[in-house]
C-alpha cells in the first residue's frame, strides 16, 4: 500500500465507522466497556501505585495494560479521570489499612492533639513552624 492514500483517506467520515470494526478484529482488540476500566483501577492499586504517583508514568503504565488486553483503550480524558480515581482510591485504602493497624491508645493520643489544635485561633497559629511550637504556646 502507499503512505500517500492514508492522507488521503477520510478518517472522519463514514469509511472510518464501518472499517474500525474491521480493523479491530483483524488485530484481535475489542472496545473498553465500564468492567474494563474498573479491572485497570484494581490491577494500578495492586501492581502499580505503591510505587508512586507519576501521572506521565502511570498514562504510559494504562495505555500498555490496554495493549497487554487487547482493548482498545478509552479517550484520554477518560484515561486521566481512571487514573485519578485508582489513586484516589489506592490512597483511600492505604489510610484505612494504617489505620485499622493503630493501637487504641495511639488512636486516642491523636484525636486530643486534634482537639488541640481545634481551639487555636489565627494568631496562634501565625509564626508557628511545627506542631512542637503550637503545642508549647497552648500550655
Amino acid at each position: 500500500m502507499q503512505p500517500e492514500l492514508y492522507a488521503q483517506y477520510d478518517w472522519a467520515g463514514r469509511s472510518i465507522t464501518y472499517h474500525r470494526p474491521q480493523i479491530r478484529d483483524f488485530f484481535g482488540y475489542r472496545e473498553d466497556t465500564v468492567q474494563d476500566a474498573e479491572d485497570v483501577t484494581d490491577w494500578l492499586c495492586t501492581h502499580e501505585l505503591f510505587h508512586g504517583h507519576d501521572f506521565e508514568y502511570l498514562v504510559d503504565t494504562v495505555y500498555r495494560r490496554f495493549r497487554e488486553m487487547k482493548i482498545v483503550p478509552p479517550t484520554p480524558d477518560r484515561i486521566e479521570r481512571l487514573i485519578k480515581t485508582s489513586i484516589r482510591t489506592y490512597e483511600g485504602q492505604f489510610f484505612q489499612a494504617t489505620l485499622e493497624k493503630l493501637p487504641v491508645a495511639s488512636l486516642a493520643k491523636l484525636d486530643a492533639l486534634v482537639d488541640r489544635i481545634a481551639f487555636l485561633d489565627d494568631e496562634d497559629l501565625e509564626g508557628a513552624r511545627s506542631f512542637d511550637v503550637i503545642l508549647v504556646r497552648r500550655k
